[in-house]
């Protein structure tokens, strides 16, 4: 839980500095827009589904090397995990494997609506999530008994 405690205190912390950029630099510097959030439904559809994917395949990322380092060494769980997050990140671009991960729903916003994406995305996100953390625990209860 401590892993998910740091992810969660670095999202706040990289959240309030780019608020901060933003409204301190690049909107006096560029004459940007002030406003905080998409003027438009489709873009802020866009990016919830956009930062909610990446948020989930992070939080996938620290379940499974969380999972694998308690049967592996460290450098095998963490690239296990780097090999993870490069198919996660390349995944969206591949025909037949772009809806397998949760961080590619957000191009199906033309053709479904968004409380399909979301429901897919958030799906996805915890059948994996909840495979690593039974893989864990199952890895765990092995070690310990």
């Amino acid at each position: 839980m401590s892993l998910l405690t740091i992810y969660g205190i670095y999202v706040l912390i990289t959240f309030t500095l780019g608020v901060i950029i933003y409204y301190a630099y690049m909107v006096p510097t560029y004459h940007l827009s002030g406003a905080f959030f998409a003027i438009s439904t489709f873009s802020s559809h866009y990016i919830i589904l956009n930062i909610l994917g990446v948020f989930a395949v992070h939080l996938i990322f620290i379940c499974l090397v969380a999972a694998q380092s308690i049967k592996r060494p460290t450098l095998p769980a963490i690239l296990i995990g780097i090999l993870y997050i490069l198919v996660s990140m390349t995944g969206p671009l591949l025909v037949g494997f772009k809806y397998v991960i949760p961080n590619s729903y957000m191009k199906l916003l033309g053709t479904v609506p968004f409380g399909t994406g979301l429901v897919i995305c958030l799906a996805l996100s915890l059948i994996y999530s909840s495979l690593a953390y039974y893989s864990a625990y199952k890895n765990f209860m092995k070690i310990e008994f």
